[in-house]
């Protein structure tokens, strides 16, 4: 697993990150564990990356992206890539959602 870094992106204003508690199932019984979430604005576009655990400990990336003049332009794009902890599947999220926006949006 790796982190597909693009170089020389910022993203405006800050970052804010939150662990959720989120119930997950796991064979026959429950356990709680966490989703870390990141909101921020880039270019018009809001960004909100999260992480997804997964039944053998690692994450999956997803990030939903809003267009801010226009509500109805939303896009999500789920399970992009797997990584052995929750930050790295966040910031792989994030960095996917301003490499669409730079490249489609």
């Amino acid at each position: 697993m790796s982190l597909h870094v693009v170089p020389g992106k910022s993203l405006e204003k800050q970052t804010t990150v939150s662990a959720q508690p989120r119930n997950e199932v796991a064979g026959p019984s429950q356990h709680r564990s966490e989703m870390q979430n990141m909101q921020n604005q880039y270019r018009g576009y809001e960004i909100h990356a999260f992480a997804h655990p997964l039944g053998d400990g690692t994450y999956h990336s997803n990030v939903e992206l809003a267009a801010n003049d226009d509500p109805s332009r939303r896009y999500a794009f789920h399970a992009i890539e797997y990584f052995a902890d929750m930050t790295s599947a966040v910031t792989h999220g994030e960095q996917y959602g301003a490499w669409w926006i730079d490249n489609r949006g």
